[in-house]
Formats: C-alpha cells, sequence, structure tokens
C-alpha cells in the first residue's frame, strides 16, 4: 500500500485556497484525505511458488472449457444445417410446384381467353391464330423460367457450402438469400396464376426464416 503524499498535498492546497478564497469553514480530515481519488495506491503483489501446481490446473481448466465451448458450437452448427437444409428442400419442392404450374400457364390463358370471345361473340367465327399468338404473349410477360432456373441455381450452391464448407460461410450464406429473396420477388410480380402466387408466398416465407437463421452463422 502506498500513500500519495504529493496528490495529498496538492488537495490540501486546494482546499486551503478555496476555503481562504471564498471565506468557508470546514477542515479536510485524515479520513477524507485518504478517501480521495488517487491518495492510495494498492498494489497486489505473490512471490510465484516454485512448487505450485496452480498454474497447471488453470491452464488445464482452461483448455477443457476451450473444448466444450467448441463442441458446443460444433453441435449448434448441426442443428442449425440441419434446419437450413429442411427449409432449402421446402423451397425446392414449392420451386418445382411453380415451375410445373408456369409450363400450363400459357393452355389455361388460352382457354380461358376462348371461353371468354366466345361468350362476348357468341356466334362470330374466332381468330384461333390471333388467340394462340395472345396466349403466347401473355406467356412471355409472365414466363418465371429464368428466375426458377436461377433461384434453383442459389439453392444449390447453399446445400453446397452447407455441406462442403470449411471456415466462417456467413457472408456467403447471407448474400445467396438476398438473391433469393429477389429472385422470389420478381417471381411474385410476374405470376397472374393463384397457385403460382401461394407458392411463391411460402417460397418467401422460408427464405425468411433462413435469412434470420443465416444471421447466427459465422
Amino acid at each position: 500500500m502506498t500513500i500519495n503524499r504529493e496528490v495529498i498535498a496538492r488537495y490540501l492546497e486546494a482546499a486551503a485556497a478555496l476555503a481562504a478564497d471564498f471565506k468557508l469553514p470546514g477542515t479536510l480530515t485524515l479520513e477524507s484525505a485518504l478517501a480521495l481519488p488517487g491518495a492510495v495506491r494498492i498494489d497486489y503483489r505473490r512471490e510465484e511458488d516454485p512448487s505450485s501446481q496452480e498454474r497447471p490446473i488453470l491452464l488445464a481448466a482452461l483448455d477443457g472449457a476451450l473444448a466444450a465451448y467448441e463442441q458446443c458450437r460444433a453441435v449448434e452448427g448441426g442443428r442449425l444445417a440441419g434446419d437450413l437444409a429442411g427449409r432449402l428442400r421446402s423451397v425446392e419442392a414449392d420451386l418445382g410446384e411453380i415451375d410445373r404450374l408456369a409450363a400450363s400457364t400459357t393452355d389455361e390463358y388460352l382457354a380461358k381467353l376462348r371461353k371468354r370471345i366466345r361468350a362476348l361473340l357468341e356466334e362470330v367465327p374466332v381468330d384461333e391464330g390471333r388467340l394462340i399468338q395472345e396466349a403466347a404473349y401473355q406467356a412471355s410477360r409472365t414466363d418465371v423460367t429464368e428466375e426458377v432456373v436461377r433461384l434453383q441455381a442459389h439453392l444449390q450452391q447453399m446445400q453446397d457450402t452447407l455441406s462442403s464448407a470449411e471456415g466462417p460461410v456467413g457472408k456467403s450464406l447471407d448474400f445467396l438469400v438476398q438473391e433469393m429473396h429477389r429472385e422470389a420477388n420478381t417471381i411474385g410480380s410476374k405470376a397472374e396464376h393463384l397457385a403460382i402466387s401461394q407458392a411463391v408466398l411460402r417460397v418467401k416465407a422460408e427464405v425468411e426464416k433462413i435469412r434470420e437463421q443465416v444471421q447466427n452463422i459465422e
């Protein structure tokens, strides 16, 4: 324990000057002086005993704690990977449904258009060539094949990353999730089929859950 006499002397000088300048009564007692910041310094020293087993015990405990921590991380990582794999399979299934429904959109639109025109024009002959052309135009405007293919590629890349990655992958997965979300939004904006819209909503919900899980990955 060390008493910092110089610091205490400065305190006393400052207190005396303050009392003189402002005609203030009172004195600085020993207890008050020792309680002032910096007046007393305590240094803890301990002589190391060469025969002491404390250091090896502490290092062994630290090694055990680090090993347990690493094991917990591996277990938690396995759970996250399993959860993500299940959600990716769900998205993949909905994508397959979207692809199947999109393939029949042209024929369905053509049938609806033919029925509507015949109801309006009744006995007037329908120009089949014009109908097919209109249906083809509608199909090209709502075609989501390109987006589905890109989204499937992102799914595959994420699955490959989860199964074979060595080292931090959080940023890569986060980027893939952003791309998946973008493609799902584009499909949703193009789709005019109710079942496709419903499938897109399921995909977006799963992608959002995937995004939340990815935030927990280093």
